[in-house]
């Protein structure tokens, strides 16, 4: 090959030993320098280009760490582009997480007169900001600046201690039981998610269910199916059927007020599904979000 070929833009914003390494991979790639092909000592070939001899070293160090180059000590550095390095595609790497903007689109456009129930978002009016405000002015009088900063990672100690003691008086939490505070729900399920559900496992979901839920596990390489929910909340004997078909790793289940239905599951359905859960070893998850906003009854 005539190494004197190779030329240089001295005002390129790309320094001089990338663009001697960008030359030797597209002769490489081309095949106008095949294997086994061996290239110039460092020193002769800066010496034919006029370049420094660490300009061309760094070149070839770029090309050995593609793989495109193997020095030899005492025989020099020869090509290898049939073993390169094949390129790391990182885009391939990400999966697609784009929202539906379809689904989007029909779950918030609306005409002024609509109550949309698609999201738990509560209308502005209903907050009382200068009850905030005082509530915030309080703890900052007694705390200080102590309370501006990071906490406790599982959750701010006195409401766990709350929570904790709540629940165990349900007859929720048994006594060593620990307590973590999310940011809402979406935050457990993803928690859950990444512990529980490895890629490719099926995950069952309600039918309907929010799109938060549905899009979390799809989006953590999971296989969702759908159990339909009636006016009692999830179908026991589809449920059944899809344990039996499928095995799942999971069951996400919403028994009081299930969003978006606002089914709630009698006594006996909830046994019902503990006892095939048990019978086909199937994680079930209890998404109670809602229990506490009963206005009357069980």
């Amino acid at each position: 090959m005539n190494w004197a070929a190779l030329t240089f833009a001295a005002d390129s914003p790309v320094p001089i030993y990338r663009q001697l390494y960008e030359q030797f991979v597209a002769r490489i790639e081309s095949g106008v320098l095949p294997d086994g092909t061996r290239l110039p000592p460092t020193r002769e070939l800066a010496g034919l280009l006029g370049l420094n001899r660490t300009t061309v070293a760094a070149a070839y160090q770029a090309l050995e760490e593609e793989g495109l180059l193997k020095a030899h000590v005492g025989r020099g550095s020869f090509v290898r582009s049939a073993t390169r390095t094949a390129a790391f595609h990182w885009e391939e790497r990400f999966r697609s997480t784009a929202p539906d903007r379809r689904l989007e689109q029909a779950l918030w456009l609306g005409d002024a007169d609509s109550i949309n129930f698609s999201a738990a978002r509560l209308e502005p009016d209903s907050f009382s900001i200068q009850d905030l405000l005082h509530a915030v002015e309080t703890e900052l009088s007694a705390q200080g600046g102590s309370i501006l900063q990071l906490g406790a990672a599982e959750g701010y100690p006195p409401l766990r201690e709350w929570l904790r003691a709540e629940m165990r008086e349900a007859g929720i939490a048994h006594p060593d039981d620990e307590v973590l505070v999310t940011s809402g729900c979406q935050q457990g399920l993803d928690l859950i998610a990444k512990i529980l559900t490895p890629p490719d496992e099926t995950v069952l979901l309600e039918d309907p269910v929010y799109p938060g839920a549905r899009n979390l596990f799809l989006a953590g390489g999971a296989q969702v199916r759908g159990i339909a929910v009636g006016p009692s909340g999830i179908s026991i004997g589809e449920l059944e059927q899809e344990f039996s078909r499928h095995q799942p790793r999971l069951l996400v289940v919403t028994p009081n007020f299930q969003n978006p239905t606002g089914a709630t599951l009698g006594l006996e359905a909830r046994k019902e599904i503990l006892h095939l859960a048990a019978r086909f070893q199937v994680a079930v998850v209890e998404n109670d979000v809602y229990a506490g906003l009963r206005y009357r009854g069980a």
